[in-house]
């Protein structure tokens, strides 16, 4: 019978001691919940070396905040006291992650959670060496060495180096103006970038600049003549071709011109390409056995040279055909007022026309005096004062044409006072 009490005592002791600790967990706990992360998280300023975060003030007693260049190695937690914090010594052009959490001292946990994860840039240096590496004749092409970290590039353009007008974003170093006017000039500026994954952009504040102009438009072929056939002073073998320029001084260095010969099959053989390295300079004396035996044909382009050495070129000019006078070489005297006149062949000729003249002016008037087929031919000489005698090559065969040489630009003079 005791036992049986003593066993109903322990049951209500440990029923009371439960009911205890029920009413205790029951018991409203006067706690505040832990913050959450600040809103407006975003980034508000940079330089290549630093960025600075900012955010909604939600009443923490301050906020703690770390980074991240690869979103797993974070730098120590530091503290922020006011709705901004500035991170400095980093590198340019680099791309860190920041998170923030918010704390306060009344809380059960005294840190709210970590905020998601944003994504914020530090800007390149800037470009050093913008440079003129391409040209059209409505275009132009400016390329630069990228800085470390730059992913994207502010591009602007204007007409006087300073009063400049946005173009828009190059993901490259480099980048092409189409649909300019022709002979114009214009300067590009650019700003180094590093761009988020969000399409945020950091620039460098200082930029470089090259001007750059459009190629040159095509020259237009001219006319060749015989820079001097005078058997007093002969420049031998020589014929100068020329053209007229389209372009500017500004925009054109120099000439580049090719010389064919023309074969009576109708086949052409290039003897001659070079350079005339002068805007001014409209004209080249070309020096080939060849050009006074056959007819020639001739063709010009301009070039302007880039900040990189290479050329951008015009398109080549038309073509202009040339059949040359025959070169004459000798005269020999058979008595006060007559000779003999010899030549060389121009090949394909059908026949030759020998003009006479006893003055240098170019009022005076040439006289034909005969045509013959071969290369030489019996001429008047002026015993008094000088003879001036050109040769004329008639119908010379190119293909299924036929043509006349050019009318004469310079002659071949000789004197004979005495016999």
């Amino acid at each position: 019978m005791k036992t049986k009490q003593n066993v109903m005592k322990k049951l209500m002791l440990f029923t009371a001691a439960i009911a205890f600790c029920l009413a205790i967990v029951a018991k409203p706990v006067d706690v505040k919940a832990a913050l959450a992360a600040p809103s407006g998280f975003q980034q508000s300023d940079y330089t290549s070396s630093s960025f600075e975060v900012e955010w909604q003030d939600n009443g923490a007693d301050h906020y703690g905040l770390v980074y991240s260049a690869d979103k797993v190695n974070w730098s120590k937690e530091v503290p922020a006291y006011n709705n901004y914090k500035y991170f400095g010594s980093l590198n340019a052009g680099t791309t860190y992650y920041v998170k923030i959490r918010s704390y306060s001292s009344d809380a059960t946990n005294s840190y709210g959670n970590w905020s998601s994860i944003l994504e914020v840039v530090t800007c390149p240096k800037y470009v050093t060496d913008v440079k003129w590496t391409g040209a059209g004749e409505q275009s132009v092409t400016a390329s630069w060495t990228a800085p470390a970290g730059a992913n994207v590039y502010k591009i602007c353009i204007s007409s006087d180096g300073y009063n400049e007008v946005f173009k828009g974003y190059a993901p490259s170093p480099s980048v092409t103006f189409s649909g300019l006017p022709k002979n114009s000039k214009i300067y590009i500026h650019v700003y180094a970038g590093r761009k988020t994954t969000t399409n945020k952009v950091a620039l460098s504040s200082t930029d470089d600049y090259c001007y750059c102009y459009t190629a040159p438009t095509t020259p237009k072929t001219a006319r060749v003549g015989n820079t001097s056939m005078n058997n007093s002073n002969p420049k031998k073998n020589i014929l100068t071709y020329t053209w007229t320029p389209t372009s500017t001084y500004y925009n054109t260095d120099g000439y580049e011109i090719e010389v064919y010969q023309l074969k009576t099959n109708g086949k052409t053989k290039r003897i001659k390409k070079g350079s005339s390295n002068s805007f001014y300079r409209n004209y080249a004396d070309v020096k080939s056995s060849s050009l006074f035996k056959y007819a020639t044909r001739y063709r010009v382009r301009a070039y302007v040279t880039l900040d990189n050495g290479q050329k951008a070129y015009s398109a080549w000019s038309s073509y202009k055909n040339y059949v040359p006078q025959a070169k004459v070489k000798k005269l020999k005297a058979y008595s006060k007022t007559t000779g003999k006149l010899t030549w060389n062949k121009v090949t394909g000729a059908k026949n030759y026309t020998v003009y006479y003249k006893t003055s240098s002016k170019s009022s005076a008037k040439w006289k034909k005096l005969t045509t013959v087929k071969g290369t030489s031919a019996t001429v008047k000489l002026n015993y008094y004062g000088r003879s001036y005698y050109y040769v004329k090559a008639n119908k010379v065969k190119f293909g299924k044409k036929k043509l006349n040489s050019e009318a004469a630009k310079k002659a071949a003079y000789w004197s004979y006072y005495y016999f």
